[in-house]
């Protein structure tokens, strides 16, 4: 599975399927999967269910873990985060190593509390709607497609998916930097390691020689590169 099908199964109506809530008989105007009046109902003495969506309209946030292996370790994980529904909403990517966000997506460890965004000076709030927000943008486009399904879904998930390419090549030529700064690091931790070891080796005594290289070599290993001098 790519990247793309699992964003396109968790954002799934299990469209084309025997399930799929566009084409029964509960479906809404403009074949809209989405079931307003619950998930089950009732009809000559018996009870049916619409089975739940997994992209539904209840989601805040949601997310999925890429590694990968081919790139160095500090680099292999990426976040691919979204806010509110998941089925129409773009994911933007995330190194593992990141430690701050664009402040449209930034919660500062708020856990959405009003008076914490308004403190940090973050834009909206659950109750203050504003454009810069990434989850009232997206609460109202997705708001836009539930009740116009055939003419606005297309439309959206276009749009998405053009958004997603953009920033599927801004974060390869990001990794291609950031390998490339990997790269110097490493070589210039090299060059350190050796400088060290040099001047270990010739202030220790024929006795102590052992030691001051397991000494310089323990200092030397680093779990990004796993470096050590033999």
């Amino acid at each position: 599975l790519t990247r793309d099908d699992v964003m396109k199964l968790m954002g799934s109506h299990y469209e084309g399927s025997w399930f799929d809530p566009a084409v029964d008989v509960g479906a809404g105007p403009e074949h809209t999967p989405y079931r307003w009046n619950g998930l089950t109902w009732d009809f000559q003495n018996a009870t049916y269910v619409n089975e739940r969506p997994v992209g539904t309209q209840y989601t805040g946030w949601h997310f999925i873990g890429q590694v990968r292996g081919a790139l160095p370790p500090p680099l292999q994980a990426v976040l691919w985060f979204g806010a509110d529904d998941h089925s129409y909403s773009p994911k933007i990517p995330i190194h593992g190593g990141a430690n701050g966000a664009h402040e449209s997506y930034d919660d500062a460890d708020c856990h959405s509390r009003s008076a914490c965004r308004r403190e940090a000076g973050l834009p909206g709030t659950v109750t203050d709607l504003s454009l810069d927000n990434a989850w009232w943008l997206n609460n109202m486009v997705a708001d836009q497609v539930y009740t116009r399904y055939d003419r606005a879904a297309p439309v959206v998930l276009a749009k998405r998916a053009d958004l997603e390419a953009e920033l599927a090549t801004m974060l390869n030529d990001a990794d291609a930097a950031a390998a490339e700064a990997l790269v110097g690091d490493l070589k210039a931790l090299v060059r350190e390691c050796e400088a060290a070891a040099k001047a270990k080796r010739q202030a220790a005594s024929t006795e102590a020689l052992g030691a001051a290289r397991y000494a310089v070599e323990a200092s030397c290993v680093q779990p990004r590169g796993k470096l050590s001098l033999r």
